[in-house]
């Protein structure tokens, strides 16, 4: 077996016990490390409980909901979006902002730009 592969069927314990090869310790993180800024507070309990598949999956869930634009965000960039289309609506009577890509269909990050086509 690779050392730096751990098997989804390798329990919790055995990871915690140290039998992982020591090469491992720096390699990625570990299944219980928690130290993820998105992991909810009831991780450590889920850890011990759930298979590993459904913990990634919860994982996945929370770094969505960490990553998603808080509602001050929403109403700035949408403010962006309003001044530049009456900006826009000034000096070109036929002009129509469109809203295109992350924006859109709402798959951005807090650093994701505005894109915008006339």
């Amino acid at each position: 077996m690779q050392e730096d592969f751990v098997p989804f069927h390798e329990t919790i314990q055995t990871i915690q016990s140290g039998s992982v090869s020591s090469s491992r310790q720096n390699g990625p993180a570990l299944i219980n490390d928690c130290s993820a800024p998105w992991l909810s507070s009831d991780v450590e309990s889920e850890l011990k409980s759930l298979p590993p598949f459904v913990r990634l999956h919860n994982e996945i869930i929370d770094f969505c909901r960490y990553i998603e634009p808080k509602d001050k965000e929403k109403r700035l960039r949408k403010k962006v979006i309003d001044d530049i289309t009456a900006v826009v609506s000034s000096l070109f009577d036929s002009a129509e902002v469109r809203v295109f890509g992350s924006e859109l269909t709402q798959l951005l990050t807090p650093t994701s730009d505005i894109d915008l086509v006339e």
